[in-house]
Parts: structure tokens; C-alpha cells; sequence
């Protein structure tokens, strides 16, 4: 029979220091002691470390692996989102990440190149927020323009939340973030030919709603000189016989012939503007329902 061979003397002095210095185990032939360092080979007090535990460079009871990190995709490359707080002379932009994370603010006087660059640092198809103000259509188109996906915030059906700080980059960076975390409520851009017929229509409703004031003062200065009115309607043609007949004080005569000549120019706007929206909006029954209401 073998005899068993001595164990190697750093092994003896391991084994008589750890936890199991009662235990001996079997013993290896020619075995030679690692080089480590000795802060390495001990614990604290001299007691061998655990299993898995982590020393230096070297994990013991395992075999080392290399670290790997993960590869973050670069900000450029990321979808990014950007709020314009637009003014009549003067915008702050607000560019995030998908993430919320800020990576500019700016402002700008309102022009088309220094919006589309500050629109262009946002990479390819960024989505952008503009809130429904009356001078959105310029920026809009832009916006357009520069490859970017164009989002409308609707004045009226956002919850902005209470606020105690209301400035303009704060409205920015809430357009981003409504925007960012799917709680838009937003407005429908319209295309420039819809804006234009939009904007004459607007334009007649206008007009028609400032003739119906003068028509009252007409009425109004009647009503003063005791004059009864018994046709329904006093610009009709018995009306303006009734206008040029009845006998009123000097100063409500000179009123009521002013009345009349801004009427009659109100008149021929509105029918030019008739002719120019007619055509498009012919078999349209909610435009001629509003023209007979009025």
C-alpha cells in the first residue's frame, strides 16, 4: 500500500486557520502554492474567504469572468421629441430624449431657418408639438418640411395640472411630455389649402357678425325717435323707403346714413366672399345651413 504524502505546508496552515480546521481533507501530490497576493489569500484576521466571495482582481471558489457592459444606443440615434412654446415674436424649444431626459433648451426669434435648424438637431422624423395658437400655420409647415411628424395640442383639452410655476419653458417641456407619454389631446392639422378655406370663411363669419351690430344701431336710433318699424325686415326694400322718408334730429340722421353706407360695403364684401367659397363647399349642407341662419 501507497503511502499518503505529506500535504504541502501552505495548504496545512490554510486549512489549520478556516472554518473547517478540525476536517482534514485528502491531499494532493506535488501541488504547488498559487502566487497571490496576501490580501488575496486571507480575510480579515485571517480567516479564508467564503466561496464567491470577491478579493481585488480575483473571485474565490470561481472562475473569473469578464465584464461586459451593455452598449447604450447613443442619443443621436434615439427618438427624440421637441415642445415649441410658440409667441408672436419669440419661442422657447424644448428637445427630450423617449426617456424624458433634457438635452436642450432654447429660444428663438421666430424665424423659418432658425426654426428648422433647432428642428434639425433632433435627427430624422422627430415628433414635435406646437400648441393651436393663431400664428401655428407658418411653423407647422416648417416643422413639415424638415421631415418631422407635426403634433397640435388643443388649447382647451389638455389637463396642465396646478401649476405654481408658469413660464414659458415649463409649457414647452409639458408639450413634451404630454406628447412623450401619450396623454395629447390634439387638434387636427389641417392642410394649407383647408387653412385658407377656413380663413375666408372665418373672414365672412366675421363681417356678417359686425353687420348685425350696425343693423342694431340702427334700430337702437330708431328706437329713440319714437319711429315704429312694422316690416320684419328694415334693410329690405320697404325698409329703406321707411329710411329715407321718416324725419329724424340731425345728429341721428348723419348716424343712420353712416350705418347705411357701412352696411351696403359689408353687404358687398360678404357676396364676394360668397363667390369665392361657394364652389368648394357647394354640396356642403352645414355651410348653406349657416348662411340662412344668419
Amino acid at each position: 500500500m501507497k503511502e499518503r504524502s505529506a500535504a504541502p505546508a501552505w495548504r496545512a496552515s490554510v486549512e489549520r486557520t478556516g472554518p473547517d480546521a478540525e476536517q482534514e481533507g485528502p491531499s494532493r501530490d506535488n501541488e504547488e502554492r498559487p502566487q497571490t497576493h496576501p490580501i488575496e489569500a486571507e480575510g480579515p484576521a485571517g480567516i479564508l474567504p467564503s466561496p464567491g466571495t470577491k478579493c481585488a482582481e480575483h473571485t474565490w471558489g470561481c472562475e473569473t469572468q469578464p465584464e461586459t457592459t451593455e452598449k447604450e444606443t447613443p442619443v443621436e440615434q434615439q427618438k427624440q421629441y421637441v415642445g415649441i412654446d410658440l409667441h408672436r415674436r419669440r419661442s422657447v424649444i424644448v428637445r427630450r430624449t423617449e426617456a424624458g431626459e433634457t438635452l436642450n433648451t432654447v429660444r428663438i426669434d421666430n424665424d423659418t431657418a432658425a426654426l428648422a435648424a433647432e428642428v434639425a438637431k433632433a435627427g430624422d422624423h422627430p415628433e414635435v408639438i406646437l400648441e393651436a395658437t393663431y400664428d401655428w400655420y407658418w411653423a407647422a409647415d416648417v416643422i413639415e418640411e424638415c421631415g418631422a411628424n407635426v403634433h397640435l395640442a388643443h388649447p382647451l383639452g389638455n389637463n396642465w395640472g396646478h401649476r405654481r410655476v408658469k413660464n414659458d419653458e415649463r409649457d414647452a417641456t409639458d408639450l413634451v411630455d404630454l406628447l412623450r407619454m401619450g396623454r395629447l389631446a390634439e387638434a387636427w392639422v389641417a392642410p394649407p389649402a383647408i387653412r385658407e378655406l377656413r380663413d375666408l370663411i372665418r373672414y365672412r363669419a366675421k363681417l356678417v357678425h359686425l353687420r348685425t351690430g350696425l343693423k342694431a344701431q340702427v334700430h337702437a336710433v330708431l328706437a329713440k325717435e319714437g319711429v315704429a318699424v312694422p316690416m320684419s325686415d328694415l334693410f329690405g326694400a320697404k325698409g329703406q323707403v321707411l329710411l329715407d322718408e321718416i324725419d329724424l334730429a340731425h345728429a341721428y340722421r348723419v348716424r343712420v346714413e353712416s350705418l347705411r353706407s357701412l352696411i351696403e360695403l359689408i353687404d358687398r364684401e360678404v357676396t364676394m366672399l360668397e363667390r369665392e367659397i361657394d364652389p368648394s363647399l357647394a354640396d356642403d349642407f352645414g355651410y348653406h345651413a349657416v348662411q340662412a341662419a344668419v
